[in-house]
């Protein structure tokens, strides 16, 4: 089973994202900063980074993320624009952005391309 580290400020988007990728089959580790993030870098197959969170910035949670665990899958999970995201994709270094942040099934079929759950 994959495992998958959500990283959002939003609690209702950890949710969301959390029941509809446990639905899917992945092992998944919901988190509201990059600080909690750390302890399931070791372990996790893909991390998905909220854009804007307060403190350290996606962006920057990216870097970091590539920095511990350079082989891991990162990708950008917000509902900015597809511009504002592809941009933050090139700066930050991400494999890519999963859009239409919000929507369950988008985010599965998404996933399950990235990275099958089994």
């Amino acid at each position: 089973m994959k495992s998958v580290i959500v990283i959002d400020d939003s609690a209702t988007m950890l949710t969301l994202a959390e029941l509809a990728l446990r639905g899917a089959g992945y092992r998944v580790s919901a988190v509201k900063s990059w600080h909690e993030a750390m302890q399931y870098i070791p372990t996790a197959d893909v991390a998905l980074v909220d854009l804007n969170m307060p403190g350290l910035d996606g962006d920057s949670i990216v870097l970091a993320i590539r920095a511990a665990a350079p082989l891991m899958k990162i990708y950008i999970y917000s509902s900015e624009s597809e511009l504002v995201v592809k941009n933050a994709v090139n700066r930050s270094h991400a494999d890519g952005c999963i859009l239409e942040k919000g929507n369950a099934m988008a985010l599965i079929n998404q996933m399950i391309e990235i990275c099958p759950p089994r």
